[in-house]
């Protein structure tokens, strides 16, 4: 019997995708205008199956996940606990109790266009792009490297067990999973070398899933009624040549990072978008952020009438003491502080910091309509044991990001910057975003990020899986 993990490596159909900046910019009369073309700009190592955070399943080189030897620097600790105590993401005490942990962003992390001028594929897709990643206790950074939530469902469910499980079962499971990565390994071929128009081979992969989907879920038996019910949802949901009625999947198209951050493409601008281009990812939704958007875009268009919202205060020496559970990362109390020396102890004792919103943050649930599966593991309890390691443990789905149109990082010190200077006191031990000189104000420096026409993301709560 072929080995699951031995499928999934010697395919390797699920690599990182590599998104695509603008492809092509026209001037007309009107507006600017900005076409997407996927097809004319697919290079030969180009990724465009769509999972961008999803790499391949695999057993990856973290053995067990372990714990870093070092705890994250005291700086992001101490946001973290920021974001947590304002109970803008949840109102638990203690995360971990709650089966729940908080990941901050990077202070720069280009959130989700919406609203004014982005069509609707262009926000679907960064929603998936960003939601879809999932995220790994013990390690405080969000990240989108992370393998595809979607797919570890996809397999989990694909490797549910009864209690007569048969040789022919298994045989039939393992054909499947091959089915779909194959399927996927099509449509991949087909982006990257011919385009959409060229989709025979992934439309015949489709059938050949569909053929071993069927198979599959009739030695099942009427025990299995649940999990054949679920496949089907989610094998419509990984469609990607059609919308699939019913809450499952969406329209997207791939735009990268460069796109979103390009200054050009002001709110008065046009978006087009090549509908041969269009493919569809399972449904990832972020209801009313297109409103949110644009209220922020409103309020905030005039850079000398900013919106300044609640100021939280950063607490450095505070946070030392704190239990890295309250954030849901409990391996990390075991994990070392980095040391400082006397001088650093002294102006973290007396230094203040604190953030302040440029316009109202937004805390916004992920809604993944009908092909979640909420608490998969208690309802689906006996899995295949070739089921791959790493999706056996725990990990974690984004449930809820935290976004700003902007952000504003003051640090103020107890004497004057020039003169922590004379003193050889760096500032580097607080591996903090770099600052700029307040001119007002000697002793205080400050950090600003966003206020262009997308918004930050700050933060996300995961919930274990």
């Amino acid at each position: 019997m072929a080995n699951i993990l031995e499928l999934l490596s010697s395919l390797g159909v699920l690599e990182t995708e590599t998104p695509l900046s603008v492809a092509n910019s026209k001037e007309d009369n009107k507006a600017n205008t900005a076409i997407f073309s996927l097809a004319s700009h697919a290079g030969p190592t180009s990724d465009l199956v769509g999972l961008v955070p999803g790499t391949e399943i695999q057993q990856p080189n973290r053995a067990g996940d372990p714990v870093p030897k070092y705890q994250p620097p005291l700086f992001w600790k101490a946001l973290a606990f920021a974001f947590a105590d304002s109970s803008y993401l949840s109102n638990a005490t203690s995360l971990a109790d709650e089966g729940q942990a908080l990941f901050l962003a990077n202070t720069d992390q280009a959130g989700v266009p919406a609203g004014k001028p982005y069509p609707d594929e262009v926000t679907n897709y960064q929603t998936f792009a960003k939601g879809d990643a999932i995220q790994i206790i013990n390690h405080l950074t969000y990240s989108l490297e992370g393998d595809s939530y979607f797919e570890y469902l996809a397999l989990y469910i694909r490797s549910v067990v009864n209690d007569s499980d048969d040789p022919n079962l298994t045989q039939a499971r393992v054909a499947l999973i091959k089915a779909k990565l194959e399927k996927d390994l099509a449509y991949k071929n087909a982006r990257n070398q011919y385009g959409l128009t060229y989709l025979k081979a992934y439309q015949s992969a489709m059938k050949n899933e569909l053929a071993c989907e069927n198979k599959y879920t009739t030695l099942q038996g009427d025990n299995m009624v649940d999990v054949s019910s679920k496949l089907d949802t989610i094998k419509n949901a990984d469609d990607r040549l059609a919308e699939k009625v019913g809450n499952n999947n969406m329209p997207c198209i791939v735009v990268s990072e460069d796109y979103i951050r390009d200054p050009t493409y002001q709110a008065s601008g046009k978006i087009v978008v090549n509908t041969g281009d269009v493919y569809y990812r399972p449904l990832y939704d972020l209801p009313n952020f297109d409103a949110t958007c644009n209220n922020w875009q409103a309020l905030n268009s005039d850079a000398g009438k900013v919106e300044r919202v609640g100021t939280l205060p950063i607490l450095m020496v505070e946070a030392v003491s704190r239990s890295w559970s309250d954030l849901g990362h409990e391996g990390l109390d075991s994990a070392m502080l980095a040391p400082f020396s006397d001088a650093q102890k002294d102006l973290l004792k007396n230094l203040q910091m604190s953030l302040t919103f440029l316009g109202k943050p937004a805390a916004v649930s992920l809604d993944r309509g009908i092909w979640d599966v909420p608490n998969v593991r208690n309802k689906f309890k006996s899995v295949a044991s070739t089921l791959p390691s790493v999706v056996r443990r725990p990990f974690c789905k984004t449930t809820k990001m935290l976004f700003a149109w902007g952000i504003e990082i003051s640090i103020t010190f107890p004497m004057s910057v020039a003169d922590l200077s004379s003193k050889n006191i760096s500032l580097g031990f607080l591996k903090i975003p770099p600052l700029d000189a307040v001119k007002d104000n000697p002793n205080q420096m400050r950090f600003v990020a966003g206020r262009s026409t997308y918004p930050l993301l700050l933060a996300v709560l995961a919930k274990t899986v």
